[in-house]
């Protein structure tokens, strides 16, 4: 008889097959672990994360509002702002038409001033209602580094910098193409182990945009919300696909039996693990759908953009999750078109508003049910934008400034670092004023990860380049 793989190798064929497409709702890795009792969801918390596929552009989402910053970037960007003043909105970048922040401090800013285009006007809204802060150059990092040590070679620079699946799997996973898990999966195999999820852990990572390495861990993988109601096979759904006979609904009610059933003696531990995988997976998707389709329709209406749609779908998991037990989740949403190398000023406002009415809209819903407080929701991408024009576009870049946003932040703020506009300065490389980040991604990850309840032990071991920064903490939230 051949010998039994080994537990990791088992884990590998496990993962391999666990993606379960039903009726527009996947469910991946169920696995072997273990519920939990159920401990209250008083102290429930969440993180979501948004993610923009291709690298925003953070100097046209975060822009200087004085006129000497303001004079200066114009000048390194003038075909992208002449291509602006063209926009049938009008000059949408012309510095009268942008709305200006007035941060609570300037310690990221030095005192000078900064603004969103009006497409942000929610954003903004958030900002001003102290719901929203923004963190100024984040991006990967092995060491603090600078234009002259980035020359020199004198630190550790991150793998594959600038290209676009290496650093979306960086930004993700801390790891260059190829990784199999993310820091947000990590976080919640940690929290599973120590029994923190609830007494519903299934449904511990979710996202809205696939498969995605930020919500994959060891133990964790990710129920996918694909549509707006959930529901199971298309066999058992579909009446017409057997008929609408009797005898095809008594066969229906047998298959959906069939595909529940754990009961069968397979002699191949594969076709053994594979029953009970699937199983166990549209047993929860029954269980999950059963919350999530009957919920009531929110009060707050959601825009129908791409990011309104996945902020509606993650408002609705947020409360069926919540009703089956969840104390600790983590979500994914995502959209691309984002790698503006071109036609920046007619592609990228319309993706800022989706952002920011998606935003606004899941702030409403969650005050609606309580849970804005509950919340965090914060940006990513695969990299910034370089500060010099690429005609009507940007390359790719480096560092970036992303936001923050929920009713536990301590908002109104810009911290990290706001550089200026110079792109000969030493916070840029040489090559087409790339911003080399000051805030590590592992000293953002970290902040978050410590709000969603993560010990610091776990945290210096899901980030292992976070000894390297003087501060772990960003100091993104109220005591």
């Amino acid at each position: 008889m051949p010998s039994r793989p080994s537990a990791f190798n088992r884990r590998q064929f496990l993962q391999a097959l666990s993606t379960l497409t039903l009726g527009g709702t996947t469910l991946t890795d169920w696995g072997t672990s273990p519920v939990f009792a159920n401990t209250g969801t008083d102290d429930y918390r969440a993180l979501v994360c948004v993610f923009m596929f291709g690298g925003m552009d953070h100097n046209d989402f975060v822009l200087p509002y004085d006129e000497i910053e303001y004079d200066q970037l114009r000048a390194v960007r003038s075909d992208i702002f002449d291509a602006y003043a063209t926009q049938a909105s009008g000059q949408s970048r012309d510095r009268t038409a942008l709305l200006p922040l007035a941060p609570l401090d300037n310690l990221a800013t030095e005192g000078r001033q900064y603004a969103v285009p009006q497409e942000m006007a929610d954003m903004r809204d958030l900002f001003d209602e102290e719901d929203l802060l923004f963190v100024g150059s984040v991006g990967p990092l092995i060491e603090p580094t600078n234009r002259l040590s980035y020359e020199a070679g004198s630190v550790a620079l991150p793998p594959s910098l600038f290209s676009h699946n290496d650093q979306q799997n960086y930004w993700q996973g801390l790891a260059v193409e190829g990784a199999q898990t993310g820091w947000g999966g990590r976080f919640v195999d940690a929290l599973r182990h120590q029994g923190q999820l609830g007494q519903e852990d299934l449904f511990a990572s979710i996202s809205t945009a696939g498969n995605s390495l930020f919500s994959s861990g060891e133990d964790t993988s990710i129920f996918q919300v694909a549509s707006d109601s959930i529901s199971g096979p298309e066999i058992e759904e579909r009446r017409h696909l057997l008929g609408y006979s009797d005898a095809m609904d008594t066969l229906r009610t047998r298959l959906a039996h069939y595909f529940r059933s754990q009961s069968f003696n397979h002699t191949h531990f594969m076709a053994s693990d594979a029953q009970a995988l699937q199983s166990r997976a549209l047993t929860a998707i029954d269980r999950f759908g059963s919350e999530y389709n009957g919920l009531s329709p929110f009060t707050t209406s959601f825009p129908s953009g791409f990011y309104g749609i996945q902020f509606q779908r993650v408002a609705n998991a947020i409360r069926a999750s919540r009703a089956l037990g969840a104390r600790r989740q983590i979500f994914f949403i995502g959209a691309g078109g984002f790698d503006t190398h071109s036609n920046q000023a007619s592609d990228l406002p319309w993706r800022q508003a989706s952002l920011s009415t998606g935003l606004r809209a899941f702030s409403n819903a969650l005050k609606e049910v309580g849970l804005w407080d509950n919340v965090t929701t914060f940006s990513g991408a695969d990299f910034g934008r370089t500060l010099v024009a690429n005609g009507s576009g940007t390359d790719h870049g480096w560092g970036a400034h992303h936001f923050v946003a929920g009713g536990s932040v301590r908002g109104r703020r810009l911290i990290g670092r706001m550089p200026q506009y110079n792109p000969d300065g030493l916070e840029y490389t040489e090559s087409r004023g790339r911003l080399i980040p000051s805030v590590s991604i592992e000293q953002y990850s970290a902040s978050l990860g410590t709000w969603l309840g993560v010990d610091d032990t776990t945290v210096n071991a899901v980030l292992p380049n976070l000894s390297n920064f003087v501060n772990r903490d960003l100091d993104l939230f109220q005591v």
